[in-house]
């Protein structure tokens, strides 16, 4: 059964939608595995440590190996059945005696931090190359295994997590399939196999998306048939350890980014990562190509000296606050409480009462008139006029405007409006 909490009313209500909390679901024992009716394993209890576990538990399938089911026991072997299709988030995090692991073709999705410090897993099996139907692996999911050494993906794979395999330091030899498609931010920090990347160029490239420019410096062209700059792309993030009061060790973690100064785009170009640039108070000036479609959110955030700044006539999504703190975006008047450049609202949490945004404007920033520290005028904001020049209201373009009401001036195609 479900049940629906509340929290709070009034303003707050907007904020805090209703919470729905599954009730537990029945469970079943049987050697030592804990299975609930839905076939998700919960937990193991057993003294094995070659663990098998067997296709069905008390009758019922196992379709999914559940949240920190196998947390911090101490299994050295672990092999799934072909019944699993979902290994969930910390399903094995900090088994720190597993030193392999076989998943069948049949997983589909990885959870994020799923094998996080695993510390002595060598060998790891993510199913038949051909035959696997592995689409995604979560974020941080084999995060600090630090005696894998290898990595075969398999054709299906089409997404790897954020941090998926940084710091696992032995990792040398990595086999990307053609089809993967988004690799998140700092997938392969602190591994081998990148710093042996950066020594026979700066540009870490896979599947024409640019995943590593972090040792690039001084003036730099995007190379050739790049299609995608990744998030993070031009930092890095290190990892110092340190001894806790209590003995433990624990780590800090600090950024580190590139010391590009001039930054040209090839033609080739589409989308810009999320923090992309970030923080590279080096970079004064960007080239941007007009084949262009996507600039991420905080994608130049903090690039401070950045001065020199013409947007794509053909742009069609800017993410928020993608420029806030260069000189560029800081040089922007605001008309009316409107920060406008090249046909683009970057701005408009400094408006209110009814603003009328100009037919020159063909693109509103995300998040553009999201209420910030910068401004108390939110509640303010009574309307806005958006011109038929203006294709598309992004998602939280107008949050936290509680007394808004968005006025079509022109027929146009509104392809998401938040509510």
């Amino acid at each position: 059964a479900a049940v629906g909490i509340v929290f709070g009313g009034g303003v707050n209500a907007q904020y805090f939608p209703t919470l729905t909390v599954e009730a537990s679901a029945a469970t079943t024992t049987e050697n030592g595995f804990t299975i609930d009716e839905n076939g998700t394993l919960t937990g193991y209890t057993g003294s094995e440590v070659k663990v098998v576990i067997p296709d069905t538990i008390g009758g019922i399938e196992v379709k999914s190996i559940g949240e920190f089911a196998f947390y911090e026991k101490a299994i050295e072997s672990i092999t799934l059945p072909d019944t699993v299709t979902t290994i969930e988030r910390c399903a094995f995090d900090s088994c720190k005696n597993l030193k392999e692991a076989y998943l069948p073709d049949s997983v589909e999705t990885i959870g994020r931090k799923a094998f996080e410090g695993c510390t002595a897993l060598e060998t790891l099996s993510l199913g038949n190359q051909t035959s696997s139907k592995l689409k995604t692996i979560g974020s941080s999911a084999f995060s600090s295994c630090k005696s894998l050494t290898e990595v075969i993906f398999p054709d299906s794979l089409r997404s790897i997590g954020g941090s998926c395999f940084s710091y696992c330091s032995e990792l040398t030899y990595i086999d990307l399939n053609e089809g993967l498609e988004t690799i998140g931010e700092f997938a392969f920090t602190g591994t081998k196999w990148i710093e042996n990347k950066q020594k026979e160029s700066p540009f870490v490239i896979v599947n024409n998306i640019l995943i590593d420019g972090s040792a690039c410096t001084g003036e730099i062209t995007i190379p050739s048939g790049v299609t995608t700059i990744a998030a993070f792309a031009f930092s890095t993030k290190k990892k110092t350890p340190t001894i806790s009061p209590y003995g433990d060790e624990i780590y800090t973690y600090n950024y580190v980014h590139s010391n590009v100064t001039k930054v040209t785009c090839n033609s080739e170009l589409k989308n810009i990562g999320d923090d992309a640039f970030w923080g590279s108070s080096n970079l004064t000036n960007v080239t941007f190509n007009e084949g262009l479609e996507t600039i991420g959110q905080q994608s130049f955030l903090g690039c401070s000296n950045l001065d020199s700044v013409s947007l794509p006539t053909g742009i069609k999504n800017v993410g928020h606050i993608a420029f806030n703190g260069t000189k560029f975006y800081n040089n922007i008047a605001a008309d009316n409480g409107l920060k406008i450049s090249d046909g683009v609202l970057l701005d408009g949490s400094g408006a209110s009462g009814s603003v009328v945004i100009p037919n020159t404007v063909k693109v509103i920033a995300d998040n553009a008139f999201y209420f910030n520290t910068e401004s108390t005028s939110y509640n303010e904001l009574t309307a806005i006029t958006i011109p038929g020049t203006v294709e598309k209201i992004p998602e939280w373009a107008v949050v936290g405007c509680k007394n808004l009401n968005i006025v079509k001036k022109e027929e146009f195609n509104i392809e998401n409006v938040n509510d």
